[in-house]
Protein backbone atom coordinates (compact mmCIF):
# COMPACT_ATOMS: atom_id res chain seq x y z
CA UNK A 1 0.00 0.00 0.00
CA UNK A 2 1.12 3.44 -0.74
CA UNK A 3 1.45 6.08 1.71
CA UNK A 4 0.65 9.27 -0.05
CA UNK A 5 2.27 11.51 2.72
CA UNK A 6 5.30 9.85 2.36
CA UNK A 7 5.91 10.02 -1.38
CA UNK A 8 4.09 13.51 -1.34
CA UNK A 9 6.70 14.42 1.28
CA UNK A 10 9.35 12.40 -0.83
CA UNK A 11 8.63 14.52 -3.77
CA UNK A 12 8.78 17.73 -1.43
CA UNK A 13 12.37 17.47 -0.25
CA UNK A 14 13.40 16.28 -3.77
CA UNK A 15 12.25 19.51 -4.95
CA UNK A 16 12.77 21.25 -2.90
CA UNK A 17 16.51 20.74 -2.29
CA UNK A 18 16.87 20.81 -6.09
CA UNK A 19 15.18 24.02 -6.75
CA UNK A 20 16.81 25.69 -3.90
CA UNK A 21 20.61 24.45 -4.85
CA UNK A 22 20.48 24.67 -8.68
CA UNK A 23 19.59 28.84 -8.03
CA UNK A 24 23.04 28.73 -5.39
CA UNK A 25 25.22 27.25 -7.63
CA UNK A 26 24.04 29.29 -10.69
CA UNK A 27 24.17 32.48 -9.24
CA UNK A 28 27.50 31.23 -7.68
CA UNK A 29 28.58 30.10 -11.18
CA UNK A 30 27.39 32.43 -13.59
CA UNK A 31 27.33 35.65 -12.65
CA UNK A 32 31.22 36.03 -12.02
CA UNK A 33 31.60 35.24 -15.42
CA UNK A 34 29.66 37.90 -16.74
CA UNK A 35 32.21 40.28 -15.92
CA UNK A 36 34.47 38.57 -18.10
CA UNK A 37 32.09 38.78 -21.71
CA UNK A 38 32.78 41.16 -23.54
CA UNK A 39 30.43 44.24 -24.54
CA UNK A 40 29.96 43.02 -27.68
CA UNK A 41 29.10 39.83 -26.87
CA UNK A 42 27.18 40.53 -23.58
CA UNK A 43 23.92 40.52 -24.72
CA UNK A 44 23.71 37.01 -26.72
CA UNK A 45 25.71 35.38 -23.43
CA UNK A 46 23.04 36.97 -21.19
CA UNK A 47 20.07 35.81 -23.18
CA UNK A 48 21.50 32.14 -23.38
CA UNK A 49 22.04 32.26 -19.82
CA UNK A 50 18.43 33.30 -19.44
CA UNK A 51 17.07 31.31 -21.41
CA UNK A 52 18.62 27.92 -19.48
CA UNK A 53 17.29 29.57 -15.88
CA UNK A 54 13.59 29.91 -17.86
CA UNK A 55 13.65 26.26 -19.37
CA UNK A 56 15.58 24.56 -16.04
CA UNK A 57 15.18 26.30 -12.82
CA UNK A 58 12.09 28.91 -13.05
CA UNK A 59 9.49 26.56 -13.82
CA UNK A 60 10.71 23.69 -11.21
CA UNK A 61 10.68 27.14 -9.03
CA UNK A 62 7.05 27.80 -9.69
CA UNK A 63 6.17 23.58 -9.17
CA UNK A 64 7.85 23.91 -5.60
CA UNK A 65 5.26 26.92 -4.27
CA UNK A 66 2.23 24.76 -4.38
CA UNK A 67 3.74 21.85 -3.32
CA UNK A 68 5.47 23.87 -0.42
CA UNK A 69 1.65 25.05 0.19
CA UNK A 70 0.52 21.62 -0.04
CA UNK A 71 3.14 20.16 2.13
CA UNK A 72 1.99 22.39 5.11
CA UNK A 73 -0.79 20.24 5.57
CA UNK A 74 0.05 16.84 3.57
CA UNK A 75 3.29 16.50 5.21
CA UNK A 76 4.51 12.98 6.59
CA UNK A 77 4.05 13.76 10.57
CA UNK A 78 7.56 13.58 11.07
CA UNK A 79 8.56 16.55 9.24
CA UNK A 80 8.24 19.77 11.22
CA UNK A 81 5.53 22.42 9.85
CA UNK A 82 7.15 25.38 11.45
CA UNK A 83 10.46 23.89 8.18
CA UNK A 84 8.67 23.63 5.53
CA UNK A 85 6.98 27.37 6.71
CA UNK A 86 10.38 28.68 6.74
CA UNK A 87 11.26 27.01 3.92
CA UNK A 88 8.29 28.35 1.93
CA UNK A 89 9.14 31.85 3.40
CA UNK A 90 12.92 31.72 1.78
CA UNK A 91 11.92 30.66 -1.11
CA UNK A 92 8.96 33.57 -1.83
CA UNK A 93 11.52 36.32 -0.32
CA UNK A 94 14.12 34.89 -2.80
CA UNK A 95 11.64 35.24 -5.53
CA UNK A 96 10.86 38.76 -4.26
CA UNK A 97 14.47 40.02 -4.14
CA UNK A 98 15.28 38.51 -7.46
CA UNK A 99 12.16 40.75 -9.19
CA UNK A 100 12.52 43.19 -6.89
CA UNK A 101 16.33 43.86 -7.15
CA UNK A 102 18.45 40.93 -9.60
CA UNK A 103 16.37 41.96 -12.46
CA UNK A 104 16.16 45.22 -12.81
CA UNK A 105 19.93 45.11 -12.31
CA UNK A 106 20.33 43.07 -15.53
CA UNK A 107 17.89 45.05 -17.09
CA UNK A 108 20.72 47.49 -16.99
CA UNK A 109 23.13 45.11 -18.11
CA UNK A 110 21.31 44.07 -21.12
CA UNK A 111 20.61 47.45 -22.19
CA UNK A 112 22.76 50.27 -20.68
CA UNK A 113 26.10 51.15 -20.93
CA UNK A 114 28.31 48.03 -21.44
CA UNK A 115 31.24 49.85 -19.30
CA UNK A 116 29.36 49.50 -16.38
CA UNK A 117 28.09 45.33 -16.21
CA UNK A 118 31.67 44.62 -13.79
CA UNK A 119 29.95 46.94 -11.59
CA UNK A 120 26.94 45.93 -12.02
CA UNK A 121 28.04 42.48 -11.73
CA UNK A 122 29.94 42.90 -8.29
CA UNK A 123 27.14 44.47 -7.22
CA UNK A 124 24.31 41.46 -8.27
CA UNK A 125 27.04 39.26 -6.26
CA UNK A 126 26.94 41.53 -3.17
CA UNK A 127 22.80 41.40 -3.81
CA UNK A 128 22.61 37.64 -4.08
CA UNK A 129 25.03 36.98 -1.37
CA UNK A 130 23.00 38.44 1.34
CA UNK A 131 20.25 38.28 0.10
CA UNK A 132 19.93 34.73 -1.42
CA UNK A 133 22.74 32.68 -0.84
CA UNK A 134 22.83 33.21 2.80
CA UNK A 135 18.93 32.47 3.25
CA UNK A 136 19.28 29.66 0.67
CA UNK A 137 21.72 27.97 2.87
CA UNK A 138 18.98 28.39 5.67
CA UNK A 139 17.06 26.67 3.13
CA UNK A 140 19.02 24.17 2.78
CA UNK A 141 19.97 23.41 6.22
CA UNK A 142 16.34 23.45 7.45
CA UNK A 143 15.63 20.99 4.11
CA UNK A 144 18.29 18.41 5.57
CA UNK A 145 17.03 18.63 9.05
CA UNK A 146 13.53 18.01 7.68
CA UNK A 147 14.84 14.69 5.48
CA UNK A 148 16.42 13.57 8.87
CA UNK A 149 13.43 14.32 10.79
CA UNK A 150 11.96 12.01 7.76
CA UNK A 151 14.19 9.45 7.18
CA UNK A 152 16.56 9.38 10.73
CA UNK A 153 16.31 6.13 13.03
CA UNK A 154 13.07 7.49 14.52
CA UNK A 155 11.04 6.29 11.27
CA UNK A 156 12.84 3.53 10.01
CA UNK A 157 9.72 0.97 8.84
CA UNK A 158 10.69 -2.52 10.57
CA UNK A 159 11.77 -4.75 7.36
CA UNK A 160 11.00 -8.27 9.56
CA UNK A 161 7.67 -9.78 8.83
Amino acid sequence: MVDMRRLYSTFYLVLSTGVTWAALSQDRVNYPSWALVGPGQFNAFHHAVIVGTYTYIIPFALLSLPVGLGMIWLRHPSISRSLVILVLAIGLFGGAITTRLAIPIQKQMDYGDHQHIPALVQQLITIDLYWRVIPGLIALAALAVMTYQFSGPANKVSSSR
